[in-house]
This record gives C-alpha cells, structure tokens and sequence, in this order.
C-alpha cells in the first residue's frame, strides 16, 4: 500500500488524534493542526519524520488558508484527493462518553475510504450524522422543487416553462 499524506484539523485530542494514531501506524504521513503543540509532543517524538504539527487558530480564516496551502504546496501537483468527512458525535472527551460514534471505527473508516478509487467525495459517519444529513438534504430538495418557475424565468428563450423539470411525486 503506497504511503498517504493526510491533512487532519484538530489532532490533539479525541477523533482527530485517534485517527492520527492510526495512519502513524501504518506508516503514512500526517500534517495535524493543534492550538498547543505541547499536547502532540508525544507523536512528534516518535515520529519525526511522518508527523508535522501546525499550530491553527480556527477563528482566523487567514491563517487557515496560510496553513492548508503550506500542506499541499510537494502535495498538490500529484493528484491529491479529497473527502470531507461529516462526522456525528463520538465518545471522545468532548461529548464526556454519551455519543454513539467509536472515534477508533471512524476513523478506520476514513482510512478505508482512501483505498477506494476514486474516494468518496462526502462520507458521513454515525447512524445519528447520517439521519441529520438526510433529513437537510431532503428539506434543500423541497425548496428547490417550489422553484420550477422562478429558475426557468430567468432563462434567455421565448418559452421558459420549455425546459422546466417535470413535477416530482416524492413518498416517504
């Protein structure tokens, strides 16, 4: 299996440290972002050569975009993909143990989607992220449908109903 270099936000602690843990492991890189670098000291040490912490504060977009560049710049020309991971709430420190989610399965999860080819785009992970995300998707697709006329009047042709979409029937 070839080596893999990940981007993770937020390895210090919880799902983003154990799912850290485990591509360190089976020896692929792994930039992380960290508020305090002290609290990843120990995978730094022992793994200086796989491992890069980069200091991020998450409320300055600038510096965001600064760190994210700074990762991909030997990365980008060699067809980097990309998933965005939407994870439900796991038993991580964060949510004191109450959440359904393993951080250990997602995170072997997020490591199996990179064998697929391509990966998946979006993967949504826990039973509770999954009936979330539905649950907004299929209420965007409704409010979309009120939007036949609207869209199709703002066409440039004589006749915009001419290529409206057919009235959908959705069950439930």
């Amino acid at each position: 299996m070839p080596q893999r270099t990940w981007f993770i936000t937020g390895v210090n602690s919880g799902f983003g440290r154990e799912l850290t843990r485990q591509l360190l492991e089976r020896g692929d890189r792994v930039v992380g972002t960290v508020r305090d670098r002290a609290k990843v000291a120990d995978l730094l040490e022992r793994h200086p050569d796989t491992f890069g912490a980069e200091v991020l504060d998450l409320t300055d977009t600038g510096a965001i975009h600064e760190t994210v560049d700074r990762a991909f710049a030997e990365a980008a020309p060699f067809g980097i993909g990309v998933t965005i991971v939407e994870p439900g709430g796991a038993r991580t420190g964060f949510r004191h143990g109450r959440a359904p989610g393993d951080p250990a399965r997602m995170a072997a999860r997020i490591i199996e989607s990179a064998d697929h080819d391509p990966a998946p785009l979006r993967l949504v992970l826990g039973s509770q992220a999954l009936t979330v995300t539905l649950e907004t998707l299929r209420a965007r697709i409704a409010d979309f449908e009120t939007q036949h006329e609207l869209a199709a009047s703002t066409d440039h042709l004589n006749n915009p109903r001419q290529y409206a979409l057919p009235e959908r029937t959705t069950s439930r």
